[in-house]
């Protein structure tokens, strides 16, 4: 497992957020995502909504995330850009990446 947070001092709270602290853990240092395509097997990210100063950046984490993973990727959004997320992926990607609502807070 590899961690990828942006800043040193955000490493210590990555690990005390895992499921399972005692799990060897990988740290990396990032302010941008210095990783190889397809390199990891899983991304999860909970990435900062796209609004009025930082527009676009989910879609920015989205797509970075479905760069490195080799098999899935789990990420958050809120509800109400679900079908702009939905379009932009299936333009972006075509049907070379699926799409699948797993989960929906009400």
């Amino acid at each position: 497992m590899a961690g990828v947070v942006n800043g040193q001092k955000n490493i210590p709270p990555m690990k005390n957020k895992l499921a399972e602290p005692s799990s060897p853990v990988r740290a990396i240092n990032a302010d941008g995502i210095p990783l190889s395509s397809k390199c990891v097997d899983v991304v999860i990210t909970n990435p900062p909504f796209g609004t009025k100063h930082n527009a676009g950046v989910d879609m920015a984490f989205l797509f970075a995330a479905v760069r490195l993973s080799r098999k899935a990727v789990y990420s958050f959004h809120k509800s109400s850009t679900r079908k702009y997320i939905l379009k932009t992926i299936k333009e972006t990607f075509g049907t070379s990446v699926g799409v699948e609502i797993v989960a929906e807070m009400k």
